[in-house]
């Protein structure tokens, strides 16, 4: 059961309430179990959660607001199954918690329009041999749209953010040999696995930061669609995104360089066809993440090179 509301008090004040109510009964069976895990569980509960946003309609364009949101979700696997494990020890139904405050603007005759805002999250996710990890996301986030003229429009947005894995984690994850002392060879060229992050003496046995997760982005775009001509119409879009630098989970990290990445799209009008090329990371380039999950720590997924790619559309 859930009820959604949007309530406006005279001129100044909407209030966006809701409020949901859910009853979960699951049974899990897992018949490639290994032995030291449970074959069959079965569990019920039933959960509130609430959500609000109060905000201010100011005359000058202005809109603070603040938000408060809870709320539940059963911890699927990658095929949407429950773990008999995460039944049996309780962590099959996860909460979470969001706080946000901002301010929105509509200003200069609808020209300037955007937001920035500061939020504070609290959810889980899902590692490796079932284990459920709190996280804690902290930032701020900015996003502005400028139309210049009736041709030219820019877009700027801005993140930062950091994100606390709440200990003890764990979880199970995989370590290059160099972190415990080995050469390669001695390792036969391959990793090691830790099925205790807190407890290994390369981990953490309480709350870390995740470094694999950059701190700051910006991306900056610029627009122009030219006025109507006797053959059609034509345009283009250029823009750069900048990523700060990432690294693995390790006291002794692999640091990830930060990286800037342009991209350009052109696109003409005749008519009944259209024709458009889009060109990603127009400079090629080169640019190395941390992988996700239990590889973070010993690969490296490589940025995607230039990219063409052009787009003929004909209507009839």
């Amino acid at each position: 059961m859930f009820y959604q509301g949007d309530l406006t008090f005279g001129e100044l004040v909407n209030l966006m309430v809701g409020a949901r109510l859910d009853d979960y009964d699951l049974s899990s069976n897992d018949t490639g179990h290994l032995s030291i895990d449970d074959p069959a569980q079965s569990a019920s509960d039933d959960d509130f959660t609430w959500n609000a946003s109060l905000s201010l309609l100011l005359d000058n364009g202005l809109v603070p607001y603040i938000t408060y949101a809870e709320s539940s979700a059963i911890e699927n696997s990658q095929a949407g199954d429950v773990s008999p494990s995460l039944v049996s020890n309780g962590q099959w139904l996860s909460e979470s918690d969001l706080k946000e405050v901002g301010l929105k603007f509509d200003l200069f005759d609808q020209t300037l329009v955007g937001g920035v805002s500061y939020y504070d999250q609290n959810r889980t996710r899902l590692s490796t041999r079932d284990r459920v990890v709190a996280t804690t996301s902290k930032g701020t986030e900015l996003e502005l749209r400028w139309l210049v003229d009736d041709n030219v429009s820019a877009t700027l947005t801005a993140t930062d953010q950091e994100t606390t894995i709440e200990g003890p984690e764990t979880g199970f994850i995989y370590v290059p040999a160099y972190a415990v002392g080995l050469t390669p060879a001695q390792a036969s060229g391959g990793s090691l696995a830790v099925f205790s992050f807190a407890s290994s003496p390369i981990g953490f046995p309480g709350d870390y930061t995740a470094t694999n997760i950059p701190e700051n982005t910006v991306s900056l775009y610029g627009t122009y669609v030219s006025d109507p001509l006797s053959w059609g119409q034509a345009g283009a879009s250029l823009g750069i995104t900048h990523v700060s630098e990432t690294a693995t989970l390790l006291s002794g990290p692999v640091i990830y360089p930060s990286y800037e990445v342009v991209n350009l799209s052109l696109f003409a009008t005749l008519d009944k066809t259209q024709l458009s090329l889009n060109i990603n990371n127009l400079l090629d380039e080169e640019y190395f993440q941390p992988a996700a999950g239990s590889y973070v720590n010993t690969s490296a997924l490589p940025g995607r090179a230039r990219e063409w790619r052009i787009t003929l559309k004909q209507t009839f």
